[in-house]
């Protein structure tokens, strides 16, 4: 009863309460007049009750904060006790990003401190039983600075013995100490050391093969630059990485101390200014303590390892295994980079391909991909007076290729609807199909003629047969949505409230039903679909076997829209931003920059195209987006300045196609929607206008007067498209691209090279 009780309060609290939704539809006077009264008496006995929950809450201290999130790493800290949970947690934001950590720096109420310090606790504890390592408050932010912690305090440090006795003669004959340096040099010279091969200007990276009367160069600073550095089994404090090589370095007019009684112990040196840190003797002569019975917890040699360890937790990628530091060169491990490595110039990578390299080298393809998917141009934009456009496809199935056609759906001003097909080159409309029904979804079969519309407010869908005509062939009544199998026609998966079922494209009847049991994550935007195989369907978060009828797993949920879709490789399942196993139907990790993204997998499978979907309007619904299918690494966004509500694209990797608003401005009272002043928009992949520009003149040096004849028909045609398109619109992409040194006219060198 409790617990129900709190879910109402929840829901109380949470909900917004009711407002009445115009939209775009016209709200007659004497309709308004009517019925405006009720409802703002109802909205304002809810608003009403709000307001007195939240005081109510308010007074009896409802908002403790730091108490829940104790309470839930409480939960969680039992819950990894279970090696599922704990795997699934070890991949969430919360600890590979660190935002469990964020959390910890400061109370979200400062008079609430007794809960947060018992929050901390709870979430150290987390992050230990999730990660296997202890971390405390200054740990890194993230489980990359845990895991590189980690190996930074397994390295062993080892460092040169004959370097530091050089520093310590050096730093003798700075301040003064000529005789007892001078004994120094001429003890390492009778062990084979040479102090005159060691000495070696900080600022310029040494000589090793110096001869051994090399001129020494004194250091002229007056005190040690940096604070005491930290161990882990010593009691120095910790300072900032040092970025420079160590220095001994002191002033040469120094203040000898007056003569005490007890010899051992030390003075605060008078040279000292406010600008620095006081060394762990200095620290240690202000007590009173004895020098030489904390020598054996601090010494000389367990400074210079913590420095050298400070300067390899500055490295990107630290080494476990290291070979001896060099103390008068910065350390830096090496870059993980393979000698068959790809070259980031795209010309260059394509010479390698011509001498036996694979993709020029190892890492050539996400690269070639980066350089084509980053890269788009817009061609057309199909627009009518009629009517806007819903949804768009390309049909993939066409025996002429020379005629690449698109077809598009769009609404009309009265309840009917219309579907056109246009001639991507000539930008003409070939035919056209009047109906009674919205088109929002299309889906052109890659097997057959045959065509899928779907109209998600009605849950009905139909079947077409498109050759130069549009024959309907079945409507499907409660299908919110339906797809085409991956490896045939002949075989269709439909949504149908939470179940799934097998449509027989022959014969329009019914197959298979597969329900949710009960188990069902009830997703917002629920799609059933088919994997590569067409032996699993996924549907509500359970992945059903199609042979057997059965349920094999159940995904965890976290988010409340996306059911998720398979990828194409066919071991993995891209659900929102979590990335799950098929064979192990682990969570392998997660991608924030897919949250909230209805994503689209190019013909090969490489490349993964997104637009962002949410109910509430954010500034990243004016992009669309490409990610490399194999490690989800973003390649591009781009940004068309307007709401984009659909993508998709050709099969032959030439075109895409996007339904975009054409309001700049956001409208809070009028909201921009798919089918109310919308166009269909073309962009050509792998090109853009500068290097198009850059082709044209190459091309012109090159090419006969036939080509010539050619490109001019070419640019009567550009000037065809320019005039279909918006005089103001631009493009903006933002690459991730590492290979933006490469030279774009090479680029169209490399396209045609393709070709």
């Amino acid at each position: 009863t409790e617990k129900f009780s709190a879910y109402n309060n929840q829901l109380c609290v949470h909900q917004d309460p009711p407002q009445e939704k115009t939209g775009s539809l016209e709200i007659r006077p004497e309709a308004s007049k009517s019925s405006s009264t009720p409802k703002k008496k109802f909205s304002r006995s809810i608003e009403d009750c709000l307001h007195k929950l939240y005081k109510c809450i308010r007074t009896k201290n409802g908002i403790l904060v730091n108490s829940i999130r104790a309470l839930a790493c409480q939960a969680l800290c039992g819950l990894a006790r279970s090696e599922i949970v704990k795997q699934i947690i070890s991949k969430l934001p919360l600890i590979t990003d660190g935002q469990l950590l964020d959390l910890m720096k400061e109370p979200v109420l400062q008079d609430k401190g007794r809960y947060h310090v018992e929050f901390c606790k709870y979430g150290f504890q987390l992050i230990e039983k999730v990660t296997g390592a202890p971390v405390s408050s200054s740990s890194g932010s993230s489980m990359v600075n845990i895991n590189k912690s980690e190996i930074v305090a397994h390295t062993k440090i080892v460092y040169k013995e004959d370097q530091l006795l050089q520093l310590i003669a050096d730093h003798l004959e700075a301040t003064g100490y000529h005789e007892t340096a001078s004994v120094l040099k001429k003890e390492m010279l009778e062990k084979s050391v040479s102090p005159a091969s060691l000495a070696i200007n900080a600022l310029v990276t040494p000589n090793r093969n110096s001869a051994v009367g090399t001129p020494v160069r004194k250091f002229r600073s007056t005190e040690i630059c940096n604070t005491p550095l930290s161990h882990s089994t010593s009691t120095v404090t910790s300072i900032p990485p040092p970025s420079v090589p160590l220095k001994l370095i002191v002033n040469k007019k120094i203040q000898t101390p007056d003569p005490k009684p007890t010899p051992s112990r030390l003075q605060k040196s008078q040279t000292c200014s406010g600008n620095y840190v006081q060394t762990p003797a200095m620290r240690l002569a202000k007590a009173g303590l004895p020098y030489g019975k904390s020598q054996s917890s601090n010494t000389l040699d367990s400074i210079v390892i913590e420095y050298l360890r400070k300067q390899h937790a500055l490295c990107k990628n630290p080494m476990l295994a290291c070979p001896p530091f060099d103390l008068f060169v910065p350390h830096k491990c090496p870059e993980p980079k393979h000698k068959r490595n790809a070259d980031l110039n795209c010309y260059l990578r394509f010479q390698k391909s011509q001498s036996g390299f694979q993709n020029g080298g190892f890492g050539g393809a996400a690269l070639r991909r980066k350089l084509i998917y980053g890269r788009f141009r817009s061609v057309r934009s199909f627009r009518d007076e009629e009517g806007s456009f819903c949804s768009s496809c390309f049909i993939n199935y066409n025996g002429d290729k020379s005629r690449p056609r698109i077809l598009t759906g769009m609404g009309l001003n009265s309840s009917g609807a219309v579907m056109k097909i246009f001639n991507i080159n000539s930008g003409e409309e070939e035919y056209r199909r009047d109906g009674n029904r919205n088109v929002s979804h299309i889906e052109s079969s890659k097997h057959d003629s045959l065509l899928i519309t779907s109209e998600f407010e009605r849950n009905t869908s139909a079947l077409w047969r498109a050759n130069e005509t549009f024959d309907l062939i079945q409507n499907f009544e409660d299908l919110t949505f339906l797809e085409f199998a991956k490896t045939t026609s002949s075989r269709a998966v439909g949504t149908k409230y939470q179940s799934a079922v097998i449509i027989d494209t022959a014969t329009c009847t019914e197959v298979d039903e597969f329900t949710n049991q009960g188990l069902g994550n009830a997703y917002n935007s629920n799609r059933a679909t088919f994997d590569y195989s067409d032996e699993l369907i996924l549907s509500e978060g359970l992945i059903f076997d199609v042979r057997s009828k059965s349920i094999i797993h159940k995904l965890d949920k976290f988010n409340s829209t996306f059911n998720g879709v398979f990828h194409p490789n066919g071991r993995e399942i891209v659900c929102n931003s979590e990335i799950w196993d098929i064979r192990t139907f682990k969570l392998l990790r997660t991608v924030p920059s897919l949250d909230q993204c209805r994503i689209t997998f190019n013909q090969p499978g490489t490349v993964i195209y997104g637009i962002y979907n949410s109910p509430e309007y954010d500034e990243k619904m004016n992009c669309f987006y490409t990610f490399d299918a194999y490690d989800y690494s973003p390649i591009a966004t781009v940004d068309v300045k307007k709401q984009v509500f659909a993508i998709s694209v050709d099969s032959a990797e030439q075109y895409i196609s996007t339904i975009e608003s054409q309001f700049q401005d956001y409208d809070q009272f009028f909201p921009a929607v798919p089918g109310v002043n919308s166009v269909c928009r073309l962009y050509e992949i792998g090109k853009t206008k500068e290097g198009d520009e850059e082709g044209e003149t190459e091309s012109e040096e090159e090419t006969d007067e036939e080509d010539d004849d050619d490109d001019d028909d070419d640019d009567e045609d550009d000037d065809d498209r320019g005039d279909n398109e918006t005089e103001d619109h631009e493009i903006m992409i933002y690459s991730d691209d590492s290979s933006g040194s490469s030279v774009e006219a090479l680029f169209s060198l490399n396209t045609s090279m393709e070709d």
